[in-house]
């Protein structure tokens, strides 16, 4: 449910298990509905009153990176239809989050790929097939580098998405 979920990420977050180094990656598929231009994400526990029990996507980067994460670069991935209409929100709580590290980061990011539009729904499957086919491809690099660029890991998703699904990336820091 939304609470576990949260309460487990934000208890990985925080732990002292963590380094500053790190990267860490936040993969979300389901549904994802609309409500007054906000993503929100109905996890087992949302009711039929979805507007105000499922998780806004806005608490990924807003709420959970908020006091004392030592996590300094993540990386949320939105599998759900609708996905870019979270990115406002999820944008700003990332410069929220880069603004409360001000000078004390060496070089902390966040990054948002979405896997469809704010009016486009997702094929099931689809973006994730395709994300894990680009991140092996010859012409994003493959296995042999250290770090893929994103943008265009989503140029070669968006090459093998159903023509009316396109991914996007958001990245600050």
């Amino acid at each position: 449910d939304a609470t576990e979920f949260q309460d487990r990420l934000r208890q990985f977050l925080i732990s002292a298990d963590r380094h500053d180094d790190d990267i860490v990656v936040v993969y979300y598929t389901g549904h994802g509905v609309l409500e007054q231009d906000n993503l929100l994400l109905p996890m087992a526990d949302a009711t039929a009153d979805v507007a105000y029990t499922a998780m806004p996507t806005a608490d990924l980067t807003g709420r959970l990176l908020s006091g004392p994460v030592i996590v300094q670069r993540l990386l949320f991935l939105l599998d759900t239809c609708y996905a870019a209409a979270a990115a406002r929100a999820m944008v700003g709580g990332a410069i929220g989050f880069l603004a409360q590290l001000r000078g004390l980061a060496a070089a902390p990011s966040v990054g948002i790929v979405v896997a469809a539009r704010p009016n486009e729904q997702a094929e099931s499957g689809a973006f994730s097939q395709a994300f894990a086919e680009a991140v092996g491809h010859r012409s994003s690099g493959g296995h042999e580098p250290d770090f893929l660029a994103l943008d265009g890991l989503i140029g070669i998703v968006n090459e093998t998405t159903p023509a009316w699904q396109h991914a996007r990336l958001f990245l600050t820091g």
